[in-house]
């Protein structure tokens, strides 16, 4: 018993040093102020970029990348529209359910908080849409003699990713009916997040790219899904929980997202594409898997709490 108070009380110590990072994080990317010193290599004038990518003008305004535009932003409000759906079904919780040992409202926090990681994940491909796609020759060209590398749009899509998958593992720690795995899942979840928003602060202060890279965040995070899969493995080969099975199933589908996504960044495929006329780059490819892979999840954990219902 002790030991478990011991281990709650060190969850409630890195959520505490969780927010005085994240107040650190801030404070070197608001009072630093040094991104403008990222720049594409090799070097890029604002009209190198206007001429090898596809941009509508606007009076002034230049809007980079209109089809990738529509498809990431419909991926960020299905994201965050799937989030809020869960969150409503997981808030609620029958009034006779008090018990948090009780199955049924395990069940029902655990698809909750996936609930509210979605929505953070949402809000993230809105910032990565509007630096990536969007708005990125006036965020990162326009009135510049090359083109930045990165703005402060993408480094928050970027840990506004980390923390939602790292809700998503807690969101698991809901499922297991051993206290101590559960603690053990909230413990490396928030240490992931403390080590993660370290790299990023010291990849601003030592103007490191590939610490703040989009590739350094999928390979960082690799742990958090690898774990998941493998809690979910163990549990459904002792208890062949349905669930279990299905977010194995969750978690195969984004590997394979993943793969093809970088196996059409590495293709040449894209750059063949344009060449024709037509735009149609890895980003598109990742994107257009999420939204499946969001459709399934919706799906999946839908069906799940109608199951789950009292």
């Amino acid at each position: 018993m002790v030991d478990m108070k011991k281990q709650k009380n060190l969850v409630k110590i890195l959520v505490l040093a969780n927010i005085i990072i994240f107040v650190v994080f801030l404070t070197v990317l608001i009072g630093f102020n040094n991104l403008d010193q990222f720049l594409l290599e090799p070097l890029l004038t604002p009209q190198q970029y206007l001429d090898s990518h596809p941009y509508i003008s606007i009076g002034n305004f230049i809007w980079s990348e209109p089809s990738s535009t529509v498809l990431v932003y419909l991926l960020g409000i299905l994201t965050i529209g799937i989030g809020f759906t869960l969150l409503k079904k997981g808030k609620a919780v029958p009034n006779n359910l008090q018990d948090e040992n009780d199955p049924s409202l395990r069940k029902r926090n655990f698809q909750k908080i996936w609930g509210i990681s979605l929505i953070i994940w949402g809000l993230g491909t809105m910032l990565a849409g509007t630096s990536y796609q969007a708005f990125y020759y006036e965020l990162k060209c326009r009135n510049q003699p090359y083109c930045l590398w990165t703005t402060w749009w993408e480094i928050g899509y970027l840990i506004l990713t980390v923390i939602s998958v790292n809700t998503m593992v807690v969101a698991q720690s809901w499922l297991r009916s051993n206290p101590k795995s559960s603690i053990a899942m909230n413990i490396y979840a928030s240490i992931n997040l403390l080590i993660y928003q370290l790299i990023l602060i010291f990849g601003m202060l030592l103007i490191n790219e590939f610490m703040l890279s989009f590739e350094m965040m999928v390979v960082f995070q690799l742990s958090s899904f690898i774990l998941m899969m493998i809690s979910n493995i163990i549990v459904y080969r002792n208890s062949k929980e349905k669930i279990e099975f299905k977010l194995i199933k969750i978690w195969i589908l984004l590997a394979i997202v993943m793969i093809v996504y970088f196996g059409y960044l590495f293709s040449g495929i894209p750059e063949i594409l344009w060449e024709s006329g037509i735009w149609f780059n890895a980003n598109d490819i990742l994107h257009v898997g999420l939204i499946g892979w969001m459709i399934y999840i919706y799906i999946t954990l839908k069906k799940f709490a109608h199951k789950t219902a009292i």
